[in-house]
C-alpha cells in the first residue's frame, strides 16, 4: 500500500498541479487575462526609481534605503505601500508600514509586514489563466530538506530527482524510513520509486469592491498603525476581518497527470508519517501592480501497521476538473463544484506481501497560487492506495485505489510580530472521491497447522515450542557506565529494550552514556551518544519508537532543568533537542517515557515529594503538566508506565508520615487525570519499589520490581484491584538483594522476568537471572547467568523482549574491566526455559528462584492532580 502511496503522491501531485503536458486542455495565455483596478489615495505605489534606492531586504520586511525614495516622503506607520515585479521585487510588493528609522546621513529604514489588498484597492477585478509546467526544463525543484537517514547528521527522507525523456517526466526515489543509515542495504527502509508525467491549468479570480467609499476609512488606518504596538508584545485591539470588505476568490483548477510508481518495505511496528518532498518554483504572473506566484507542493502521508515485506505497484492516468468560490466573509461556507473525473485508468501490478500486510499512502501535489503571499488558493490532488491483508478470509488480500481532491483559499492579515498571521479565511472543501474502487485482490497461502503473527507481536506457538535459532551471547562494547552494576542495590533506573520499526531493538538507561542499537543477532548496528559542544556526554535514560518512523529519546539534563527530549531517526542522526525546566522550587529527576495514542508522558518527581507528569506533542510542544500528589502523603513518586487497552497507566511509589513504602497503579483518563488506582504493600517488607510496568490480558497491568530483598510481580486488573502479587527471590535477608528489572507475558501463559541478582555473604559479583513463571507468577524454571572469564564481573540490570522465532532478547551491563567503564552485553535464548548452551561469553546455570508468601495489604490510592507550568527551550547537541 505503500507503493501505491508514493503512487498517488506523485498523481496528487500531478492532480493538484496539473501539468500542460500531453492531454491538457487548451493552453491560455496572458492575453486571456483580466485587471481592472483603483488605488485608495494612501496607497504609496513604488516604482524602478523608489527601488533604485534601496540597499537591502529581508524576509521579515525590513527595507533598508541608502537615500530616502520620492514615493516615500513623509511616509508614516499604517500607509500601504505597493510595488509591481521588479528586479528586486521579483514577488511585488504589499505591506504595511509597522515602523519608520531615519539618520543623519538621509538613510531610511522601513519595517513592514504583509497587507492583505483590501487595505491597498478601492477596486480590485483580477484573473489570470494559466497552464503551468512543473516537470518542464525552467522548472526549478527545492528539495524540502530531505537526505538519507544517513550517519552524517543527514535525517529526512532521500528525494532523487532526474528529468526523463523529452523534459516531461520527473523521477523520485523517496526513502521514507531507513534503519541503518545505509540506503544500500534495502531489508530495513521503507521507499518510494515514482515516475510522474502531467500538467494542469488553472484559472484564477480576484475581487474587492469597497462600494462608494473613495478613502480608507479612519478606523481602518488607525488599526493598520496600532500594529506596531504588537513588535513591543501587546496584542492588537482592532480585527481587520471585521473592517474591511470581502475579498472574494475563485479558483479552478484541471489537473491531468500520468505516473508509474512502486513502493516496497518492511516494517516491525505501526507507523505514520507525513512527507514535504519538494516545492516546484513556477515563474510569477504580473498582472499591472498585482504579481501571482504559483508553486506545486509534493506532499505525502504514509500510514500503515507492521508487516514483513511488501512490494505494490500500479500505473495510473486521470483528468479531473474542479473549482471552488470562497469570500473571506464566509468562512466555512465555500461554493463549490464537486471534482469531476473526465478520464481515469489504472493497471495494478500483482503485490508482494505477508499475510498481515496493511498500508495506507496518500500522496500527491499542492497547487499554491499566492498573490503577495496574501491571498492564496491552493488545491491538492493526492491518488489514496490501500492495501489490506486478513489471512483467514476470501480474498486474503486486497487493494484498493483512490483519487482524493480538496480546494481552499487562504486570506491572512499582515504577518505580526509574536502571534504571526491573523487569518481572515483559511477555508477549504471537505476531501472528496471521484474514484474509490478496488482494483485487485487474491488469495494466500496459509500456513495449515498456525496462522503466522504479524512482526513484533511475539512468536507462535510452534515457534516458542521449536525455537529455530542457536542460542547466542556477545560483548557488544559500548557506551556505558558500568559502575552501575557494582552497586548492588541496581535502583538507579530501569533499562529499556524497545523495538524499532526496521526489526531491530534500542538499548538505554540510566547506565546508558548513549543509546545503542543492536539486530536480532546481536550485532551492534550503532551506537550514538548526544554531548553538549563542550563535550559533556549525556545519559540517555530511555527511548520510544515514534509514529512517524523515528526516535524520541528522554535525556538527563546537563544543569537544573527537569529533562531533554532528542528526536531522531532510525538511525541515530538528530533531528532537534529541548530541555524543559520546571518552578525553581521542583529539583526534578525524570524517570520514565512513554508513547501513546495523544503523544508522549514524561514521569519525574520533585525533591520536595511530589510526583510530575508533563505531556508533549510529537513537536516537544508542552500540551499540558501538572503534580501529582495524595493528601497525607510525604512522597508520590511515577516511575514506570505502560499503556494497556488504550489507556495509559502508572506506577510509583507512595508513602505516608510513620508508613512503609508502597507501590501504586493508577490509570490516566484522556486528560491525563488519575481514574482506577490503588496501592499495596507487603508488610513484611520495609519497602516495595516498581521498576517496570507491562500491559496484560483484559487491560489489567504486570508490574515488577525489588521488595528489599526479594523481588515482587503483582497483577492489577482494569478496574484497579489487585489479582496477585509474587516475591521471587534466591534467598532472604540483607546479604540477599533480587531487583525485578524486566518482565515479559508469554504466547501461552505465564510470563518471563529478568532480574539482578548478588550474594555479599559469598562475594560473588553481581549476576543476571531469567526465570518462567506462572500464569499466577509462581515460578516453573530459572537460570542464572554470569561473566566468569577470564576473571568475574558483575553484570547486572538486565532488560528483555520477546522475539517472534521463540526467543528472548536480553541486554545487561557489565562493570569496569581493563581501564574500561563498562560494556553492554546482550543474549538471546529459548523463551521456554533459558536455554543457552555452552562455548559463549557467559555461563548459564540452574538458579533456585523460590517465591517468598505474604498476605497483602490494600487501600486506595486518591491522587490530586494540580497544573504547573512547564518551559521548554531548544538546546545545543551535537550527535558523537
Amino acid at each position: 500500500m505503500l507503493e501505491l502511496h508514493p503512487r498517488l503522491i506523485l498523481l496528487s501531485l500531478a492532480l493538484g498541479a496539473c501539468v500542460a503536458a500531453a492531454g491538457c486542455s487548451d493552453t491560455p495565455d496572458a492575453e486571456a487575462d483580466e485587471l481592472d483596478y483603483e488605488l485608495f489615495a494612501s496607497t504609496r505605489q513604488l516604482g524602478d526609481v523608489d527601488f533604485a534606492a534601496l540597499e537591502s531586504s529581508d524576509d521579515a520586511g525590513t527595507l533598508a534605503f541608502g537615500s530616502e525614495p520620492p514615493a516615500l516622503a513623509g511616509v508614516e506607520i499604517g500607509q500601504v505601500l505597493l510595488a509591481p515585479a521588479s528586479p528586486k521585487t521579483p514577488s511585488g510588493l504589499l505591506r504595511v508600514v509597522t515602523g519608520i528609522e531615519r539618520n543623519t546621513t538621509s538613510a531610511l529604514v522601513v519595517r513592514t509586514a504583509a497587507a492583505p489588498p483590501q487595505v491597498a484597492f478601492k477596486r480590485l477585478h483580477a484573473r489570470v489563466r494559466r497552464a503551468a509546467e512543473p516537470n518542464a526544463p525552467a522548472a526549478g525543484f527545492d528539495v524540502s530538506d530531505t537526505s538519507p537517514l544517513g550517519f552524517g547528521g543527514l535525517l529526512r527522507p532521500l528525494v532523487s530527482v532526474a528529468k526523463g525523456k523529452g523534459e516531461r517526466e520527473q523521477s523520485y526515489q523517496i526513502i521514507v524510513f531507513d534503519g541503518d543509515g545505509d540506503v544500500a542495504t534495502t531489508n530495513d527502509q521503507i521507499a518510494i520509486d515514482a515516475t510522474l508525467g502531467g500538467g494542469f491549468t488553472y484559472d484564477l479570480q480576484v475581487d474587492v469592491d469597497w462600494g462608494a467609499i473613495d478613502e480608507l476609512p479612519r478606523v481602518v488606518t488607525e488599526c493598520l498603525a496600532s500594529l506596531v504596538k504588537i513588535i513591543e508584545g501587546e496584542k492588537p485591539s482592532c480585527a481587520i476581518a471585521d473592517l474591511v470588505p470581502e475579498a472574494k476568490t475563485t479558483f479552478r483548477v484541471d489537473p491531468f497527470v500520468t505516473l508509474d510508481v512502486t513502493a516496497r518495505g518492511a516494517a516491525s511496528l505501526a507507523f505514520e508519517k507525513e512527507i514535504e518532498v519538494g516545492t516546484v518554483n513556477l515563474p510569477p504572473v504580473p498582472l499591472g501592480p498585482l504579481v501571482f506566484v504559483p508553486t506545486v507542493d509534493v506532499v505525502a502521508k504514509i500510514e500503515g501497521g507492521a508487516s514483513a515485506r511488501f512490494e505494490v505497484g500500479a500505473r495510473a492516468r486521470a483528468n479531473v476538473e474542479s473549482s471552488v468560490t470562497i469570500s473571506s466573509k464566509s468562512a466555512g461556507s465555500p461554493q463549490y463544484s464537486p471534482p469531476r473525473l473526465e478520464s481515469y485508468a489504472v493497471d495494478a501490478r500483482p503485490p508482494v506481501v505477508d499475510l498481515h500486510a496493511s498500508a495506507k499512502a496518500k500522496v500527491g501535489a499542492r497547487l499554491n497560487v499566492s498573490l503577495y503571499g496574501v491571498v492564496g488558493p491552493y488545491a491538492t490532488a493526492s491518488g489514496v492506495a490501500e492495501i489490506s491483508a486478513a489471512p483467514l478470509e476470501s480474498p486474503c488480500w486486497r487493494l484498493r485505489f483512490a483519487i482524493e481532491a480538496d480546494l481552499g483559499v487562504r486570506i491572512t492579515s499582515p504577518r505580526l510580530p509574536i502571534i504571526g498571521y491573523v487569518t481572515l479565511a483559511d477555508v477549504r472543501t471537505p476531501p472528496l472521491r471521484p474514484i474509490d474502487e478496488e482494483i485487485a485482490s487474491g488469495t494466500c497461502v496459509v500456513p495449515p497447522d498456525e496462522p503466522p503473527k504479524a512482526p513484533g507481536s511475539g512468536p507462535t506457538t510452534k515457534a516458542y515450542q521449536s525455537p529455530p535459532f542457536a542460542p547466542w551471547a556477545k560483548d557488544l562494547g559500548g557506551l556505558v557506565d558500568g559502575a552501575f552494576s557494582e552497586t548492588g542495590t541496581f535502583l538507579l533506573g530501569g533499562p529499556t529494550l524497545v523495538p524499532t520499526i526496521d526489526g531491530r531493538w534500542t538499548a538505554a538507561g540510566p547506565f546508558a552514556l548513549g543509546v545503542h542499537k543492536i539486530d536480532g543477532d546481536g550485532a551492534l548496528t550503532w551506537r550514538s551518544s548526544l554531548a553538549r559542544p563542550d563535550g559533556q556526554v549525556l545519559r540517555a535514560l530511555r527511548s520510544v519508537s515514534t509514529r512517524d518512523a523515528g526516535l524520541m529519546m528522554l535525556i538527563a539534563p546537563p544543569d537544573v532543568a527537569a529533562f531533554v527530549l532528542a528526536k531522531t531517526g532510525q538511525s541515530g542522526a538528530l533531528a532537534w533537542a529541548r530541555s524543559y525546566s520546571a518552578p525553581n522550587d521542583c529539583v526534578s529527576t525524570a524517570s520514565h517515557l512513554v508513547r501513546d495514542a495523544r503523544g508522549y508522558l514524561v514521569l519525574g518527581r520533585c525533591s520536595g515529594g511530589e510526583g510530575w507528569l508533563v505531556r508533549v506533542n510529537e513537536r516537544g510542544d508542552v500540551v499540558r503538566a501538572r503534580t501529582i500528589r495524595e493528601a497525607g502523603a510525604v512522597r508520590v513518586e511515577p516511575i514506570a508506565s505502560a499503556v494497556s487497552d488504550g489507556e495509559t497507566v502508572i506506577a510509583g511509589q507512595v508513602s505516608r508520615p510513620s508508613e512503609l513504602e508502597w507501590t501504586f497503579v493508577t490509570r490516566l483518563d484522556g486528560d491525563d487525570r488519575p481514574t482506577a488506582s490503588t496501592a499495596f504493600h507487603c508488610p513484611d517488607r520495609i519497602a516495595m519499589q516498581p521498576t517496570t510496568l507491562i500491559p496484560s490480558d483484559a487491560g489489567g497491568v504486570t508490574v515488577a520490581g525489588t521488595a528489599n530483598g526479594p523481588g515482587f510481580v503483582a497483577r492489577v486488573r482494569r478496574d484497579g484491584s489487585l489479582g496477585f502479587a509474587r516475591f521471587p527471590n534466591l534467598g532472604l535477608g540483607v546479604p540477599a538483594d533480587f531487583v525485578v528489572s524486566g518482565v515479559a507475558e508469554l504466547p501461552t501463559t505465564g510470563m518471563i522476568v529478568a532480574a539482578s541478582t548478588r550474594n555479599v555473604s559469598v562475594g560473588d559479583p553481581p549476576s543476571v537471572v531469567l526465570a518462567g513463571l506462572d500464569s499466577g507468577g509462581a515460578p516453573l524454571w530459572s537460570r542464572r547467568y554470569a561473566i566468569a572469564a577470564p576473571a568475574p564481573r558483575a553484570l547486572a540490570i538486565p532488560s528483555l523482549a520477546l522475539t517472534d522465532d521463540g526467543g528472548v532478547l536480553v541486554t545487561a551491563i557489565a562493570g569496569p574491566e581493563n581501564g574500561r567503564e563498562g560494556d553492554l552485553f546482550a543474549m538471546k535464548v529459548h523463551a521456554k526455559d533459558g536455554h543457552l548452551g555452552d562455548g559463549t561469553v557467559l555461563t548459564s546455570t540452574p538458579a533456585a528462584v523460590g517465591d517468598y508468601a505474604c498476605v497483602m495489604n490494600e487501600r486506595a490510592f486518591t491522587p490530586e492532580v494540580t497544573d504547573v507550568a512547564i518551559t521548554s527551550s531548544p538546546i545545543a547537541l551535537e550527535r558523537r
